[in-house]
């Protein structure tokens, strides 16, 4: 897939549906409502469901900081999809892209506007990212990442209100390309197994992270990332 055909499909896009809502407007709004997020510390826990990987379950503390500072702390072993992770819409809108809204759906009684984004330049090869984002309050209830190198990647998250003022995801399900995931990590775990029987053909898998005991806008001493630098 080369540059070119993902323009052609933007121009598709552009003709089939018009521009009835202005993305880069929608983006904004996803922008200011995390804008008022300086930093935060959540526990999180997560379960992998990969045929051929054998974790057991793991948890462990996140910190974050702007603007794109992450620090994980666990008992021995860290195995967490990058995907999960960094909540910031500045991971997702870093470079320069093409947007465009396609539709909105109803789901869950929830209207969301659909946004594709188009990034001009990915390490990863070209990629088309579509975002579900919320109506009402500009969270992002989807992410479906097609790229020609990375495969498809489909990120599921639920929101909660911290503090009666922060949306923050309480839950985040990837589906992926068992082949093209990417995971943080800091060591082997002696309880990590990969089964003798893996194969190269696709496959999927899923991670499902679960975060609760949210401490926003408390401050976060720099130290705390720069033990990670000392870890890796």
């Amino acid at each position: 897939m080369t540059k070119k055909i993902l323009f052609t499909i933007l121009c598709l896009f552009q003709l089939s549906f018009g521009q009835k809502i202005d993305p880069n407007l929608v983006i904004e709004k996803i922008r200011e409502q995390f804008g008022s997020i300086n930093d935060y510390t959540a526990d999180v826990s997560v379960k992998v469901d990969i045929e051929y990987l054998k974790v057991p379950d793991i948890n462990a503390k996140v910190y974050f900081k702007k603007p794109d500072m992450i620090h994980i702390e666990s008992k021995g072993f860290a195995l967490l999809p990058k995907q999960g992770l960094n909540f910031s819409p500045d991971a997702l809108f870093e470079k320069k892209f093409t947007a465009i809204y396609e539709n909105d759906a109803e789901i869950d009684n929830q209207t969301f506007h659909i946004i594709k984004v188009i990034p001009e330049e990915s390490e990863r090869g070209p990629s088309i990212i579509t975002l579900y984002v919320n109506s009402r309050h500009y969270t992002i209830g989807k992410i479906i990442t097609l790229g020609e190198r990375s495969g498809k990647v489909e990120v599921n998250l639920d929101h909660k209100l911290v503090d009666n003022k922060y949306w923050l995801p309480e839950k985040v399900d990837i589906l992926l390309d068992v082949g093209n995931l990417r995971f943080g990590r800091r060591r082997q775990s002696p309880k990590e197994t990969l089964s003798e029987n893996k194969t190269e053909e696709k496959q999927e898998g899923r991670v499902t992270l679960t975060y609760s005991n949210y401490i926003v806008n408390k401050g976060i001493d720099d130290k705390i990332f720069e033990k990670k630098e000392n870890e890796r």
